[in-house]
């Protein structure tokens, strides 16, 4: 949690505030549950994007199932810290660290629609890399998805730009969710 206080604090400069707001959000989008017990919420949000992988990047998830990965292994830092960990502060050529215009529009999805915004830049992000990733194995794809904050490409302008674009092509319904986290339930209770 202490990214997204950071990340909040960047805008509130005010620690007091940017507590209430993670509070709010704790609130509004059952983060409780995410950081919480067994973290059954996180793993039903693997299993959610691992079936939307299978609908919109279906040749990136067979790569992934051939080198025995799951969004459990490579999303738990973005999913967990909303992006905050792995796109955070930048320094940009000005000097000044700030947070990327990527990582800001992310954000402003988020607090519109909740997680499918998450869900949508997961699945932003896996496409601009499939090429690459498709020629990597294993531990390579593992390193390439821990340290993306190493690669200036996120903080280009245009990408927030481009994301903005292509989520609104991205069909991520509120029905289709639910749906995935009912399978996801009955399968933990069958299990």
């Amino acid at each position: 949690m202490n990214f997204i206080v950071s990340f909040l604090l960047f805008f509130t400069k005010d620690e007091a505030l940017a507590f209430s707001l993670l509070a709010a959000l704790i609130d509004k989008f059952s983060l409780k549950k995410l950081y919480g017990g067994e973290m059954e919420s996180l793993r039903g949000k693997f299993y959610q994007m691992d079936r939307l992988l299978h609908i919109h990047l279906p040749r990136l998830l067979e790569h992934f199932r051939f080198e025995g990965l799951s969004s459990s292994l490579y999303a738990p830092g973005w999913f967990v810290t909303l992006f905050t960990l792995t796109l955070d502060e930048t320094k940009f050529p000005d000097g000044k660290e700030r947070p990327s215009d990527f990582l800001i529009t992310i954000w402003d999805n988020f607090i519109t629609v909740g997680w499918k915004a998450i869900y949508k830049a997961t699945i932003f992000i896996l496409h601009k890399l499939e090429k690459k990733i498709l020629h990597l194995n294993s531990e390579e794809i593992l390193k390439l998805m821990k340290n993306l904050d190493k690669d200036n490409f996120w903080n280009d302008d245009k990408l927030a730009i481009e994301f903005k674009e292509e989520i609104k092509k991205l069909k991520i319904t509120n029905t289709m969710l639910e749906t995935l986290e009912f399978e996801f339930n009955n399968l933990l209770q069958n299990f």
